[in-house]
């Protein structure tokens, strides 16, 4: 099982509630900072991937389980669920849209920020759709030449061919 098959599994074992209760967790705690429109996770970082996980919230206890993932806890009377830690973005983009990506499909950064969890920067999307966003420049900025007069001015042309474009803007 890949690394991405086991965020898969994690992911369809909780409920939209404990998603949505564990990003406002996340947004009440001083764990993420801003960069323009981007909120950048400062929890637990995937060794050197860029991505950052986060260990679901418990939404009936407010407790989560501590120390290693994959650690046991109670969400409700009765049922254990086996869950760790979980892509923060994935979690993000679930709460607030109640999609989960499916074992082929990937949950995208239109701004092309890994550690981002804005739910309007994300979109499900195929895997290599998402990998053909590393290569896109969005719209790039800065003084090009014009194509009617042949001199450069400052402008901005969108290059993005994905749908929904990439938000990212290229400098020149």
């Amino acid at each position: 099982m890949s690394a991405s098959d086991a965020c898969d599994h994690r992911i369809s074992q909780i409920t939209r509630k404990i998603a949505e209760d564990t990003i406002q967790t996340l947004l009440d705690s001083n764990r993420f900072r801003k960069e323009g429109d981007c909120l950048i996770s400062l929890t637990s970082i995937i060794g050197g991937s860029g991505y950052t996980q986060i260990q679901p919230q418990c939404a009936t206890s407010g407790q989560r389980s501590r120390g290693r993932s994959g650690k046991k806890y109670r969400p409700f009377k009765g049922e254990n669920h086996e869950i760790g830690r979980i892509l923060t973005h994935q979690l993000a983009f679930f709460a607030s849209t109640g999609n989960r990506p499916s074992r082929d499909e990937d949950v995208s950064h239109l701004c092309h920020n890994r550690r981002c969890f804005n739910a309007e920067h994300l979109v499900i999307e195929s895997h290599a759709a998402n990998m053909s966003r590393q290569r896109c420049l969005g719209t790039i900025e800065g003084d090009l030449p014009c194509v009617c007069c042949g001199s450069t001015h400052r402008q901005e042309v969108n290059v993005c061919k994905h749908t929904p474009k990439c938000i990212i803007k290229t400098t020149l």
